[in-house]
């Protein structure tokens, strides 16, 4: 047994690698992450399979690729035959869990784990099971992905304090009980928009050490055809201001949905958009997203682009 080690997994949403200490950010505060990588390996050319979400989750998990296992887009479920690492590592003797993150579509929600000590959003699980549009006219609603950002919570936040302590919980336990190697995988929201971070860590960084990247005030005009594209679809034809401050965040903790359970924090650190969250064991969150399985197994207008692309 001491020859088989055991694995935590942790993946983050959206997360640049480049924003990172570790990856040589001059900036960037990421004291845990840069731990883990200077007593491990880091990765300096390594690709996804997919630009897109759950067609790269789910070529990590099974080591296929999208073509292969038929997850083109966000409305894919992974068919439940396809063996995934938990399934191999199952079979290998090992205690497999997953918690909180894995964009999992559809009621199949372990996919050869052995157990889920946290399930996805709701909002993730399901996502109508169709493809997006992604015609020229489509469009998102807005453009919050950029303007709704700053100091302050969302439910991103809370839903990743308590991964954190489910996991941290799991270790724990395993480290006084285990009578075989385990694989736990933690998946964490954030840094995926919106962009609101803890007042502490915003102030860590704005204005003062914030560097904005020189093609902000480029004319979507003059950009490749595919950018403007996708500046149209995002609604970010128009430069930011750099002037403008912080959007106050749409969403608060105040206005989310009914409280279905309350848990501690745990002392584990989380990456966020800003800098690492080190979660006080001595302070509380709540959980406020509904139907979220907790601990268990769980089965169940158009316009015209600024140039034509």
């Amino acid at each position: 047994m001491s020859q088989r080690p055991n694995i935590l997994l942790i993946m983050s949403d959206e997360h640049d690698p480049a924003v990172t200490g570790c990856y040589g950010h001059l900036n960037i505060e990421t004291p845990h992450l840069d731990r883990l990588a200077s007593e491990g390996t880091t990765f300096d050319n390594a690709y996804t399979a997919c630009p897109i979400c759950v067609p790269a989750r789910m070529s990590f998990m099974t080591g296929q690729y999208v073509h292969q296992i038929g997850t083109w887009d966000n409305g894919s479920p992974l068919a439940s035959s396809i063996p995934t690492m938990g399934s191999y590592l199952e079979a290998a003797g090992y205690e497999t869990a997953i918690c909180g993150r894995t964009h999992f579509v559809g009621p199949e929600r372990l996919h050869g784990f052995g157990t889920r000590l946290m399930d996805d959003a709701e909002k993730w699980k399901h996502w109508n099971m169709s493809a997006p549009s992604h015609t020229p006219d489509a469009r998102r609603a807005s453009n919050s992905h950029v303007t709704e950002c700053g100091p302050g919570e969302n439910w991103q936040n809370d839903y990743d304090r308590t991964a954190a302590d489910l996991s941290e919980r799991f270790l724990k336990s395993r480290a006084q009980y285990a009578d075989r190697p385990f694989l736990l995988y933690t998946g964490f929201m954030n840094p995926h928009f919106p962009l609101l971070c803890p007042r502490e860590y915003f102030d860590r960084y704005y204005p003062d050490r914030v560097v904005l990247p020189h093609t902000r005030t480029e004319p979507c005009e003059t950009q490749h055809p595919s950018i403007q594209q996708l500046r149209y679809w995002l609604r970010n034809e128009e430069p930011l201001d750099d002037a403008t401050p912080p959007q106050p965040p749409l969403t608060t903790a105040s206005s989310l949905s009914p409280i279905t359970s309350s848990v501690a924090c745990s002392t584990l650190s989380i990456t966020h958009p800003c800098a690492t969250i080190p979660l006080s064991s001595t302070s509380a969150t709540t959980a406020k997203w509904v139907g979220t399985t907790v601990y268990g197994k769980s089965n169940a207008s158009t316009n015209t682009p600024c140039a034509s692309p």
